[in-house]
């Protein structure tokens, strides 16, 4: 095999990664969904519907045994990614509704070159002063904002309109690995092993 031909063949392979990579990274995504789609609406339904909050799966050949509990869910995020308009209007509905304190505020001065005079005066006052370029942005941490709208749930506050404020609220069924714990099994005369039972 000549050098050109070797190089080639090393190519073919990270190309074909390249293809076998993307291929699992879609794989992901719908795997993703998949999860998301029964922990967030399937399975809550069918808890309900069955009247309970907790079931249990015993394990099964390798796979363990894990429980599932069905608890409210509350997420809400304003995206930096939103149109301005949407983005103000969230923030204006926190603020008219009391909760204006949830917003963070950036405000950025871009001075020109050779401006060390006029960046110390701004340090010190914060003045408009001319030729300046002023920017604000606002934002609301993620978790910040999912605890007010949990807390406007769970305390019979006024409910934000949650598509105004990138909320999601409802009920998840969350599946945790069930631990094996140790203990001891009298067996004759007395004797005690170590077992492992399900809790």
């Amino acid at each position: 095999m000549d050098k050109l031909e070797a190089i080639r063949n090393e190519l073919r392979n990270v190309r074909d990664l390249r293809l076998k990579l993307v291929d699992l990274q879609q794989q992901v995504s719908e795997t993703n969904q998949a999860i998301y789609e029964k922990e967030r609406v399937t399975l809550p339904d069918m808890f309900i519907d069955a009247g309970v909050d907790t079931v249990g799966l015993p394990a099964q050949g390798n796979s363990p045994a894990y429980d599932a509990k069905l608890e409210p869910y509350y997420k809400a995020n304003i995206l930096s990614s939103w149109e301005p308009d949407r983005k103000q209007a969230a923030f204006d509905w926190l603020i008219k509704n009391g909760a204006g304190d949830l917003i963070k505020s950036t405000i950025t001065i871009r001075l020109p070159l050779g401006s060390d005079k006029l960046r110390k005066r701004v340090m010190k006052a914060l003045a408009p002063f001319k030729g300046l370029e002023l920017s604000h942005e606002m934002a609301v941490p993620w978790n910040t904002l999912t605890a007010y709208v949990r807390e406007c749930f769970t305390k019979a506050r006024r409910v934000p309109p949650l598509d105004l404020i990138g909320a999601e609220v409802g009920s998840i069924v969350k599946m945790n690995e069930r631990k094996l714990t140790n203990t001891l099994t009298e067996v004759s005369h007395g004797a005690k092993v170590a077992a492992h039972e399900d809790r």
